[in-house]
């Protein structure tokens, strides 16, 4: 939803895809060995952390209504194909991320898919 006006993509968009299909997932990991040898001070910086940014999740809500008001503004019109195309749409949206992992690396790609249940 956001970055279109930033990026100057607005001069050259007018439709985008509804409902949305692509949102960045941030994620913090820490090998479990090292978290134990943390200390309860670094955990707790690591966990408030971990909680903030959580939280930052519900403040997109009003930047995102926000940028849909200002590219309605800007001309930039929705197009929503429904339900089942919306779901057709993110299965090969999906396939082809896999496929793209997969390709990269076969062995842990594919073994990645497999534990994701994917």
């Amino acid at each position: 939803m956001s970055g279109i006006f930033d990026l100057g993509w607005d001069k050259a968009t007018k439709y985008r895809l509804e409902p949305g299909f692509y949102g960045a997932d941030v994620n913090v990991l820490v090998n479990l060995d090292t978290w134990k040898a943390l200390s309860d001070a670094q955990r707790k910086v690591l966990t408030d952390a971990g909680l903030w940014l959580e939280g930052t999740a519900a403040e997109n809500v009003a930047v995102n209504k926000a940028e849909v008001e200002r590219q309605t503004k800007a001309g930039i019109q929705p197009i929503d194909f429904g339900p089942a195309e919306a779901k057709k749409f993110l299965e090969k949206a999906n396939e082809v991320a896999w496929q793209s992992v997969i390709k990269r690396a076969p062995e842990s790609g594919a073994k990645l898919r497999q534990l994701a249940g994917n």
